[in-house]
C-alpha cells in the first residue's frame, strides 16, 4: 500500500513541477494606442482636467482609383473621457491641415467623452508608401479647458502609430 501511495503522490508532483501556468498572451495592436490609467493636469488657476481613458488609432481609407493608380488616405482619430471644472473643453483637430478647435460637450456633472475626432488626415501615395513602408504615424493636438479667462492647455501625443495598410499586403499594387 505504501508503494502504490509513493507512486502515486510522485505522479501527482511530477504533474505540478511539469506543467506551469502560462501567463495569457498580450495582444499588441499596433494601429491603437489605449491608456486607461486616471491622468490628473492642473494649472495655478485652479483649472483641472481629469483624463479617464484616451484612445488613439489610425485608418487607412485606401483605394485604387480609374487609372489604376493607389490611393491612399491616413487618419488618426482620439477617443477621450474624463471629468473638468472648467466651463468648456475643446481639442485641436488638423483635420486636412486645416486648424479647428472642436468643443467638447460636458453633462450637468462636468464629465465629458468624445468619440471619435479626426486629428489629422493626410494623402498618402505609392511613393510616400516607398519612402516609409512602415507607415508609422506619431500625432500631438491640444485639449483646452476653459473657465472664466483662465485656460489649461495639455499637449496630448499620440506615440507611434501604424498605418494599417490591407490593399499593401499585395506587393504589386507600388509596381
Amino acid at each position: 500500500m505504501k508503494k502504490y501511495l509513493t507512486i502515486l503522490i510522485t505522479v501527482f508532483s511530477a504533474l505540478f513541477i511539469c506543467c506551469t501556468k502560462n501567463d495569457p498572451i498580450e495582444i499588441v495592436d499596433p494601429t491603437r494606442n489605449i491608456n486607461d490609467s486616471i491622468r490628473h493636469y492642473g494649472s495655478i488657476e485652479n483649472i483641472w482636467l481629469n483624463l479617464t481613458y484616451s484612445e488613439w488609432f489610425t485608418k487607412l481609407d485606401e483605394r485604387i482609383d480609374n487609372d489604376g493608380d493607389y490611393r491612399g488616405l491616413g487618419q488618426v482619430f482620439l477617443i477621450i473621457s474624463g471629468s473638468t471644472n472648467a466651463d468648456s473643453v475643446t481639442v485641436i483637430d488638423y483635420g486636412y491641415g486645416l486648424y479647428h478647435e472642436e468643443e467638447i460637450f460636458l453633462d450637468d456633472l462636468k464629465n465629458f467623452s468624445m468619440d471619435t475626432t479626426n486629428i489629422t488626415k493626410e494623402p498618402v501615395s505609392c511613393d510616400w508608401l516607398i519612402v516609409n513602408p512602415e507607415l508609422e504615424l506619431e500625432r500631438e493636438t491640444k485639449i483646452s479647458a476653459y473657465k472664466n479667462k483662465d485656460t489649461l492647455v495639455i499637449p496630448f501625443k499620440s506615440g507611434k502609430l501604424k498605418l494599417n495598410s490591407y490593399l499593401l499586403q499585395d506587393t504589386t499594387i507600388c509596381e
